[in-house]
């Protein structure tokens, strides 16, 4: 067998080049800033001017964890430069996406000069507009999709309008660097926020958002923010515990609480001092916890159809659950999901969450579907719509003609092969060379065939393996039972992971056990 690093180059469909520029460390050159661009020249000359004349600022953000982000490294890059603005992130069940016509009206009643939009803006013409004809000045940095007439704001800063890298960014990264061009620096603590807000707005993690969270995981293991370390009980972090451990603590709190407890969050990320944030972190820890059981329950508690084309139903549960809740069941059924609630803020209305693989697709749907959509928005595999409570029968059965016609496409999951012996700390390494991986550049994939049955250990409940490979390095499979094995050997197929656990690190092959059959397909 080849060599794991040419496994991996092959599986990769990289040359010995290629690895050798990935494995080098990144560096701050190799991504460019946009100090030059006019759209941030614009920008920042607003806020120079704003300051000067000692008007009232506010930065008005969003309630995911990339809005949320973006709206803490614009306040912390206000502080930084000894200057106090206001902030508020809108509550997605009392004041929707985006700035409304009603908070509008408030910003000008308060008083602000300069009203900054970010990770929202672009779709909020009359509100800006409004603003605008009021004497309120407005900078929106936003990355959403781009209408074809853009709101009469005194600059605009999107991805879509800058030349910066090949690969769409979030708005944390943008605000990112925007706080560069202000601050005349490069921030290491912001820099990692604009990296976690890549990572949990599913952005391509390549190109110059490759390097960014590169520089991110690096400057995490060197300086331990507090406010990262908090949040996980990892103390080795790598991109996946930034997008399934901390990603969710901050989109959890917008998901799960109705008033604008969104806020803290903001003075948790933005705040120069460290007081009272473990506090925040246990509560996050909470709320995320509780998402995550009412999820539970509520996927007991369905029963779906096998024999329909795709899935759509209407949850007794919290909008903000609705997009979990479809991830579950797109990756329990693997058919088109959609699952709506009654909407918080009309009840005429159902809010409802999109998702799909390969084969389907969220725009294709979109576009197809226009004249039942209120309101939509997302990529190709996921997304956002609201639809009349009384139009939900009529739309259910145009969904699954939709989901007949467009089933997902069945792609074989390309896996290296991997001896059990290679499961350990040299492999991890090697492994990591490749990294970060994300959207676009995932983890590399491995199957271990025929492990002998007589070689596996059992938990002790009988439900899952975890058998010693060698010191310190396990073989773990999930959801398998001793009823599930047939014949003396068996594969698994997985990832490879550092797992820590009272203060000791462990490499484990985490994955799940197929059968002859599954390995073929």
């Amino acid at each position: 067998m080849e060599s794991l690093k040419q496994r991996l180059l092959d599986y990769y469909g990289l040359t010995e080049d290629d690895y050798i520029s990935f494995s080098k460390e990144p560096s701050f050159s190799l991504f460019p800033r946009i100090d030059d661009e006019p759209s941030v020249k614009e920008g920042k000359a607003l806020i120079e001017a704003s300051l000067e004349a000692r008007q009232k600022i506010l930065i008005y953000g969003d309630y995911d964890a990339d809005g949320i982000l973006a709206t803490s490294i614009l306040t912390r890059t206000f502080l930084l430069l000894h200057h106090h603005v206001s902030f508020f992130i809108p509550s997605r069940y009392t004041d929707g996406y985006g700035l409304n016509m009603e908070n509008a009206q408030k910003i000008l009643k308060s008083g602000y000069g300069l009203v900054i939009l970010v990770d929202n803006g672009v779709s909020c013409f009359d509100e800006v507009a409004y603003l605008r004809q009021n004497g309120v000045n407005v900078l929106i940095i936003d990355h959403h999709e781009l209408p074809s007439s853009l709101p009469p704001a005194n600059a605009i800063i999107h991805d879509g309008l800058l030349h910066y890298g090949d690969a769409r960014i979030s708005a944390g990264c943008l605000s990112f660097l925007f706080s560069i061009t202000l601050l005349g620096m490069i921030d290491p603590y912001l820099l990692t926020l604009g990296a976690i807000s890549l990572i949990t707005d599913l952005m391509p993690i390549k190109g110059q958002n490759r390097v960014l969270v590169g520089l991110a995981l690096r400057k995490i293991r060197e300086l331990e923010f507090p406010e990262i370390m908090m949040l996980t009980k990892h103390r080795y972090i790598d991109e996946r515990v930034l997008g399934i451990e901390i990603g969710p603590k901050i989109n959890a709190i917008g998901r799960m609480l109705k008033a604008h407890e969104c806020q803290k969050l903001v003075h948790y990320f933005a705040e120069l001092e460290a007081k009272d944030k473990n506090k925040t972190a246990f509560w996050a820890e909470e709320i995320n916890t509780s998402r995550r059981n009412k999820a539970n329950e509520a996927e007991a508690s369905l029963r779906v159809d096998d024999n329909v084309p795709g899935i759509i139903l209407k949850a007794n549960i919290l909008e903000g659950l609705n997009g979990m809740l479809a991830g579950r069941l797109l990756d329990k059924y693997n058919k088109p999901v959609i699952v709506l609630s009654e909407s918080s803020l009309n009840k005429e209305e159902l809010v409802g969450s999109f998702r799909c693989k390969e084969g389907c697709s969220f725009l294709l749907f979109q576009e197809e579907a226009a004249s039942f959509l209120l309101r939509s928005g997302g990529h190709p595999f996921a997304g956002g719509l609201t639809i009349k409570a009384k139009d939900y029968d009529e739309f259910a059965r145009f969904f699954l003609s939709f989901a007949s016609n467009h089933p997902h496409v069945e792609k074989k999951e390309e896996a290296i092969e991997l001896l059990p012996s290679e499961i350990n700390m040299d492999s991890y390494r090697l492994i990591r060379k490749f990294g970060p991986f994300g959207k676009d550049f995932e983890e590399p994939k491995f199957i271990i065939r025929d492990f002998p049955v007589e070689n596996i250990v059992f938990s002790k409940m009988g439900t899952s393996v975890r058998t010693e490979i060698s010191q310190g390095n396990y073989l773990v499979a999930f959801k398998v039972s001793k009823d599930d094995i047939i014949g003396d050997r068996v594969s698994f197929k997985g990832n490879l992971h550092l797992n820590e656990f009272n203060g000791r690190i462990y490499v484990e092959f985490q994955g799940k056990m197929v059968r002859e059959m599954e390995e073929k397909a």
